[in-house]
């Protein structure tokens, strides 16, 4: 059951785990005897879902759930031969497989409803999974990395592929944003921005606001910005009403030509890093309504078109929160406002394949930044 006296050698632990065959006649073996007591299994990467780091005894019910539900749930079942890293564990990129034949499934019970079967033969992958052994041939450590943005993964994937919908939450962590369209004096921009860059008053006036992270004001057009600001929490954010109106009837009131627009306001669903570095000098703002519990597949849809984003000249990234009444607010932030323009057409196409999710046509505002807190 040990290790091989060769440092180099495949461990008989995980070549138990790699072998391609089904779980369920070698569950409790492979549980038993060759996963440590102090076992994790955790997912990894940008493309994780969001499932917690799972002990021995967790991974154990997952287990079971999965092959109660998927009688002939698989690892590695295109028999994918792991390889030796650098780091000391054993890596392999592997198809995860299993056919709904058994009971209903739901990842989470008593708080995702369970799918009955369905007879779906389910594929995920390919993910890296890389196993790390101790002295004794035990593994210690199980690490799962999805490679494809979007691509379903772990039981939630296992979930949602057999037809479970898994409603979209924000993260605890998560920022929150208020973006504000406000009229203004045709011709005040500048006088604006002077009082943003030079007016020692304003300046005191934002310090003073509680969990304030940091404001963007864009231009959208000569009688028209926006502001976007970010709070670090839901009380942060409710008291940033007040802060702006205390700058717009202060500081700003002789631009001002009539009161804002309702505010979108929401934490934080989505950052994509689509590759380009810089700062936003320009904004492509995009509204969208969406259909009743759309959230979470649009965001997994938007995630899975990174590789589009990233071959996009000039756009640095996109990120994008959750506001009321089912509405997603997208900010997608360029180097220029000639390659946002530049960037319209292929944006297009990809916001007519996210129409199958909206509620109607989405709203968009192309804008150049005119002042930013951020670097």
């Amino acid at each position: 059951m040990g290790c091989s006296s060769s440092k180099n050698a495949l461990p008989e632990s995980v070549d138990f785990f790699f072998n391609g065959e089904k779980m369920e006649p070698k569950a409790e073996k492979m549980m038993s005897e060759y996963f440590a007591d102090s076992h994790v299994l955790s997912f990894i990467g940008l493309y994780a879902p969001p499932v917690p780091p799972l002990d021995k005894e967790h991974l154990g019910g997952a287990m079971t759930s999965l092959i109660t539900s998927f009688p002939d749930f698989t690892f590695n079942s295109t028999k994918v031969k792991p390889k030796k890293m650098p780091d000391g564990g054993w890596a392999a990129d592997i198809i995860v497989m299993g056919t709904h034949t058994g009971a209903a499934f739901t990842p989470i019970p008593g708080k995702l409803p369970p799918v009955e079967k369905t007879g779906k033969q389910v594929k995920i992958g390919p993910e890296t999974f890389t196993l790390y052994c101790d002295a004794d041939g035990k593994i210690t450590k199980t690490t799962i990395r999805p490679l494809s943005a979007g691509a379903p993964a772990g039981p939630p994937g296992f979930y949602t592929e057999i037809g479970g919908q898994i409603p979209w939450a924000p993260s605890p962590e998560a920022l929150f944003s208020r973006v504000t369209k406000i009229p203004i004096k045709s011709g005040t921009m500048k006088d604006i921005v002077k009082v943003f860059t030079t007016d020692a008053e304003f300046k005191k006036t934002v310090d003073s606001f509680d969990g304030f992270v940091g404001v963007e004001c864009f231009q959208v057009d000569d009688t028209t910005i926006m502001a976007h600001s970010r709070w670090e929490s839901q009380p942060a954010t409710d008291a940033g009403a007040a802060a702006l109106g205390k700058v717009l009837k202060g500081h700003l009131g002789p631009f001002i030509a009539g009161p804002p627009d309702k505010p979108w306001v929401g934490p934080q669903s989505m950052i994509l890093d689509c590759g380009t570095s810089g700062t936003p000098a320009a904004y492509r703002v995009v509204i969208m309504k969406l259909q009743d519990n759309k959230e979470g597949d649009i965001l997994r849809f938007a995630s899975s078109k990174l590789p589009e984003f990233k071959a996009i000249d000039g756009l640095i990234n996109v990120t994008s929160f959750m506001a009321e009444d089912n509405q997603a607010v997208v900010l997608a932030g360029y180097t220029s406002k000639d390659k946002l323009d530049a960037a319209t057409p292929k944006i297009g196409a990809i916001m007519k394949e996210m129409g199958q999710f909206m509620a109607g046509p989405p709203t968009s505002f192309l804008t150049e930044v005119r002042w930013s807190t951020f670097d």
